[in-house]
């Protein structure tokens, strides 16, 4: 990170998932504002001088992408095995506009 218009970049990528994530209305939106933060936040933990640090960051990554990887197939196959049960319901509750719900 030695250029300064890429850390700039990572920054404001930062702050726009943080404002994402707070200004959000459904859980679905605070998820994808954490998930932006973790795309902007690991190419700035990343030290090229380091290569401890760049495992740990790629490491980091991984696991992290795993777990978004599992949470949205677990979703999916809710929906598939139970299309019209109580338990989409609550799912897809997570992942509407709460002024939408209310129009349901």
């Amino acid at each position: 990170m030695t250029n300064n218009s890429t850390k700039l970049l990572f920054l404001s990528t930062l702050m726009m998932g943080t404002i994402l994530s707070i200004s959000s209305n459904s859980w679905f939106g605070v998820w994808m504002g954490l998930e932006i933060n973790l795309l902007s936040f690991i190419p700035m933990l990343a030290n090229n001088k380091n290569t401890m640090t760049n495992e740990s960051s790629i490491k980091y990554f991984i696991v992290q992408a795993m777990a978004s990887t599992m949470l949205l197939f677990s979703i999916l196959l809710i929906q598939m095995k139970l299309p019209l049960s109580w338990e989409m319901e609550i799912i897809s509750s997570m992942i509407l506009v709460p002024e939408y719900k209310s129009q349901i």
